[in-house]
């Protein structure tokens, strides 16, 4: 093979079936994206990388992971059917993706109202220092009702509005608990049809 590029490597990468492009360099921070028990790499697992190069249809990634350990890799070993590299940068991760993660620093999180009270808890905690929220205000304030009549919230309320959503549990039921709802339900609604046959009923009779 003959020597090529070795910064800024343009690929096509995957994460969750869903194609991104990225540009890799020397120093680029990483995440492995697909479990690989033959290589020992796992989805989610991170590092620098301390060398990259393209060499004509390839390129070859040397890996740091934070582990310690140094791997090295071709791009076509390790990408999925479509030819595409499980392997994209890791300057920011969802708060699904950076569970069970520690960062030796400061977190920087962009909060929206779709995080409940247990996403709002994991991206916030990742931290060793200082966790900094960043916050839409204009959608924060649609939350909070004033928007709707042509004010706007003070400082207080907006705070108030952040808390009140952040605290809102949308866990998904249990399966029995749905179930039960369900029932309870068609009961309520069984015995509001018996109750008006008997009015109908009684109606009649008069």
């Amino acid at each position: 093979m003959s020597r090529g590029r070795s910064e800024n490597i343009l690929t096509e990468c995957v994460v969750s079936n869903q194609s991104l492009y990225f540009a890799f360099s020397k120093g680029e921070r990483v995440r492995f994206t697909k479990n690989d028990y033959k290589r020992d790499f796992t989805n989610g697992e991170q590092g620098t990388i301390t060398q990259v190069l393209q060499q004509d249809d390839d390129i070859r990634f040397t890996v740091k992971l934070d582990s310690g350990r140094t791997v090295s890799f071709y791009q076509s070993d390790y990408s999925d059917e479509q030819g595409r590299l499980q392997l994209v940068q890791a300057y920011a991760c969802t708060v699904y993706s950076s569970q069970g993660a520690t960062v030796d620093g400061d977190t920087f999180v962009l909060y929206t109202t779709a995080m409940d009270r247990a996403a709002s808890y994991v991206a916030g905690s990742r931290h060793k220092d200082q966790c900094h929220w960043f916050v839409n205000g204009q959608e924060l304030d649609a939350q909070s009702g004033q928007a709707d009549k042509g004010q706007t919230p003070d400082m207080a309320t907006r705070l108030k509005t952040l808390a009140r959503c952040m605290s809102i549990n949308k866990h998904k039921a249990m399966a029995s608990e749905y179930i039960a709802e369900q029932k309870a339900e068609q009961e309520t609604q069984q015995e509001a049809s018996k109750q008006a046959e008997l009015s109908n009923d009684n109606e009649l009779a008069a």
